[in-house]
């Protein structure tokens, strides 16, 4: 099993916290945010398009328009992310033969898969954009800046 962060997850992920870092100053364009965090620009208007169908964006049009938070950092969990960007964290089918999991199902890994679910996105839940803001190395040089160097 591989569980791991897709690349429209971890862009988005970083779209927000660079957002979050400059709260403060208003709203900002598509083309700062995309070169803050190194997303490539043909991938930038779905990724913000994404965030604002799920409401953590919040997009103003014109001249002085551009993209802020729609909630403060705190109101943002990881889970959020994730859903906004990807979809459900972990699907409903049976892991085993691929049919859809239903209550009372046989598997044999279903209860465990399941608890494991619960718990993982428990977990997601918990964590907050302002956790992921708070955690981030004091020598980072911009907020929300990519890790990918």
């Amino acid at each position: 099993m591989h569980l791991a962060l897709g690349r429209k997850t971890a862009y988005s992920i970083e779209a927000l916290m660079y957002l979050a870092g400059r709260d403060a100053e208003g709203s900002c364009k598509a083309r700062e945010i995309g070169e803050a965090v190194d997303v490539p620009p043909q991938y930038l208007p779905q990724i913000l398009a994404g965030l604002v169908h799920a409401q953590l964006l919040r997009s103003e049009a014109g001249r002085d328009g551009g993209y802020s938070l729609a909630r403060p950092a705190e109101g943002i969990t990881l889970l959020d992310v994730i859903r906004a960007a990807s979809g459900e964290l972990v699907d409903e089918h049976c892991q085993l033969t691929g049919e859809d999991a239903r209550p009372g199902h046989s598997c044999p890994v279903h209860d465990t898969w399941m608890e494991v679910r619960r718990t993982l996105s428990a977990e997601l839940m918990s964590t907050t954009l302002a956790d992921l803001i708070s955690a981030r190395p004091a020598d980072a040089d911009t907020p929300g800046a990519s890790t990918r160097r």
